[in-house]
């Protein structure tokens, strides 16, 4: 029995390898199918991010492109014409002032000379009445004498200051004709600003206009050249996504092939691995025919052995249970003849015990007994002789004690 449950165990074992054998070749060809798929995809999905991003990184290059050259074109064009509004600003600003600044001068120079000959002919006025004031002063009686001639003179003093005042205001006059000569001149010069104002504006408008028109045209070079460019990129686009297309489809093949080898493989292993374990089925099964018939004979010996061993054991079982009965019960008897002298004359002791004892108990009872009665008659004559004496006091009778 033994031996056939090693034999068996050795070929569950070997049926166990076997299967785990079958199992590890599964997965493996299942890994390995998985591997080829997930190594397809992953080079699939690169070259798609590797396309992406190269595109975008194109496209924003040309976006950089038309963004930097637009601003610099706008940057160039607004410094233009902040130039130009600074100049014909500082133009007509410079123009501007200058004709207030002569306008100021002629005005200062007017009225400094309307001013200064006032005041000269105020002073020569007041000299000469200073001295006429002198002159009536000092010959006052000449002057009454003489004032036919001094009233001629006056006179002709007083033509003269008249002839004076018209030639200053002559000259004033002048001086104002000159000065409104020069404000018409300043008039003349502020329209020539106004115009040559008016001439670089419209100058300034037709180069805006030039730099707009060259805008323009540099936008549309760039978008064509843009146009262009994307253009090559959409080709390039094309010609990947054409490339993507063929791999993908090589991939595809290269998969199902490897899925059809390993398939193939994996049916001839199969039938392989079957074949083998029929041969392996039937030699053991050989093995275990073998092994059952010499193993029926041992258990055929195996079986007389031990019916012999069991009838050697039983009568020596039987003799040996027989000697220990007796010697048990010879044991038993000597020990109970043993512990029934001991247990009697240990009952002979404690009854002398307990009469010694009861004994005793009792001639204590009786010495306590007599006691007591004692002690009730010394009581009762103690009462008596008290009920005497009560008895005598109220008698009267009470005896005299005796020396």
């Amino acid at each position: 029995k033994a031996a056939l449950a090693a034999l068996m165990k050795q070929s569950g074992e070997s049926r166990a390898d076997a299967e785990a054998e079958l199992k590890a070749l599964k997965a493996y060809v299942g890994a390995s199918t998985e591997s080829t798929k997930a190594h397809a995809a992953q080079e699939l999905a690169s070259l798609k991010n590797e396309t992406k991003e190269h595109t975008a990184a194109e496209i924003a290059a040309l976006k950089e492109l038309l963004a930097g050259s637009s601003e610099t074109q706008k940057q160039h064009a607004a410094r233009e014409l902040a130039a130009l509004k600074e100049y014909v600003g500082a133009s007509s600003e410079g123009q501007k002032e200058h004709a207030a600044q002569e306008l100021a001068e002629l005005k200062e120079l007017m009225a400094g000379t309307s001013a200064d000959a006032k005041a000269h002919a105020a002073q020569e006025f007041e000299k000469q009445m200073s001295a006429l004031k002198s002159e009536v002063a000092g010959h006052h009686e000449a002057l009454i004498s003489s004032r036919t001639n001094e009233v001629v003179s006056l006179q002709e003093q007083m033509n003269e200051i008249k002839v004076l005042m018209a030639n200053l205001t002559n000259s004033v006059g002048q001086g104002l004709m000159k000065l409104n000569g020069n404000i018409d001149q300043c008039k003349d010069d502020i329209a020539q600003v106004y115009n040559a104002s008016d001439g670089a504006a419209s100058e300034m408008k037709v180069g805006i206009a030039a730099v707009a028109a060259k805008q323009e045209a540099a936008t549309a070079s760039m978008k064509s050249e843009c146009a262009g460019m994307l253009k090559t990129v959409q080709s390039a686009i094309d010609q990947q996504e054409i490339g993507t297309r063929l791999m993908k489809q090589e991939l595809k093949n290269i998969e199902e092939e490897t899925v059809a080898s390993m398939q193939a493989q994996q049916v001839q292993l199969h039938r392989d691995m079957s074949d083998s374990m029929a041969k392996q089925q039937m030699v053991l099964r050989q093995d275990i025919s073998k092994w059952s018939n010499s193993v029926v004979k041992q258990q055929h010996v195996v079986t007389e052995l031990m019916k012999a061993q069991q009838k050697e054991l039983h009568q020596d079982m039987m003799g040996a249970l027989a000697k220990q009965q007796q010697a048990l019960h010879q044991d038993l008897t000597e020990e109970l003849a043993h512990q029934q002298e001991e247990v009697a004359k240990s009952m002979v002791e404690q009854q002398e015990y307990m009469h010694e004892q009861f004994t005793e108990h009792a001639a204590k009872q009786h010495e306590d007994v007599s006691l007591s009665i004692k002690n009730q008659e010394t009581m009762a004559k103690s009462i008596t002789d008290r009920l005497d004496y009560i008895q005598w006091v109220k008698d009267g009778e009470v005896p005299q004690a005796s020396n």
